[in-house]
C-alpha cells in the first residue's frame, strides 16, 4: 500500500531526527492500540426487505475491535507529528436458515456471509496540553487513509448472491483524548476518535499503550 510505503518513510525521517533532539520535550515514541470501531448506518442488504428474507434472518454485526501501531515525534509540550497503521476490526453479517430435524433438534445452516473488512493508515497533528507531569489532553486532526472490501448481499430473482466492493480512499480523522504517564518512558491514553471509510461513518475508542525514547 502507498500510504503505508509513505509513512514508514516518514517515520525513519522522525527517527533520524530525534537523534539530534536535545531538549526534554522533543522525543520520539511508539504505542500500540486496541480500538473498537463502531460503524453508523452499515447496511449489508440495503435493497433487500425484511419481508422478501421470508424465513431466512439476516445478522449484523456494526461493533469490532481492530488494532493499531503508531509511531510519532514530540516537537514540544504541545505540538506533535503522529503516523499509524490500523487493522480495522471487521464488521459482518451472515444469511442463515433454520431448521428442525424429525427428532425435534433445531440447526441453523449460514447460507451467505460478509464482511466490511479495512485496513488504514493515517497521518496527524497532534495538540497536547499537561495539566501536571502526569496528566494531559491531546485534540488531533490528521487525514485516514483505507482499503476497504465492503460486501453486500443481494436478491436476483428467488436467490441470493454476496458482492464485493473494493475501495480505497481518504478521509477527514479527528479526536482527542485523556492521557496517563506513568513514568518518564511510558503512558497510557484514552481516545476518541471518528472519520469515514468507504461513506460509512466511523467512531472509534482506544486505549493506547506509548513508549517514549
Amino acid at each position: 500500500m502507498k500510504s503505508a510505503s509513505f509513512i514508514f518513510l516518514l517515520s525513519t525521517f522522525i527517527f533520524s531526527s530525534n537523534l539530534h533532539a536535545k531538549d526534554k520535550n522533543q522525543f520520539m515514541y511508539f504505542g500500540l492500540s486496541a480500538k473498537n470501531h463502531n460503524y453508523s448506518d452499515l447496511n449489508f442488504a440495503p435493497t433487500i426487505s425484511k419481508q422478501s428474507l421470508g424465513q431466512l434472518k439476516l445478522e449484523e454485526s456494526n461493533n469490532a475491535i481492530g488494532a493499531r501501531l503508531l509511531s510519532g515525534y514530540q516537537f514540544n509540550r504541545y505540538l506533535a507529528v503522529e503516523l499509524g497503521i490500523t487493522n480495522f476490526g471487521e464488521g459482518d453479517f451472515k444469511l442463515i436458515e433454520q431448521t428442525t430435524s424429525s427428532d425435534g433438534k433445531k440447526k441453523t445452516n449460514t447460507l451467505h456471509k460478509g464482511e466490511f473488512k479495512t485496513i488504514g493508515a493515517d497521518i496527524s497533528l497532534v495538540a497536547t496540553y499537561p495539566f501536571s507531569d502526569s496528566i494531559f489532553v491531546k485534540a488531533l486532526v490528521g487525514l485516514q487513509g483505507w482499503d476497504n472490501q465492503f460486501d453486500v448481499l443481494e436478491k436476483s430473482n428467488d436467490s441470493f448472491n454476496v458482492i464485493s466492493q473494493d475501495d480505497r480512499g481518504a478521509s477527514l480523522l479527528t479526536g482527542f483524548g485523556i492521557g496517563y504517564g506513568v513514568s518518564k518512558s511510558m503512558a497510557f491514553t484514552l481516545d476518541f476518535e471518528q472519520t469515514e471509510i468507504a461513506e460509512i461513518k466511523t467512531n472509534s475508542v482506544s486505549i493506547n499503550w506509548l513508549f517514549r525514547f
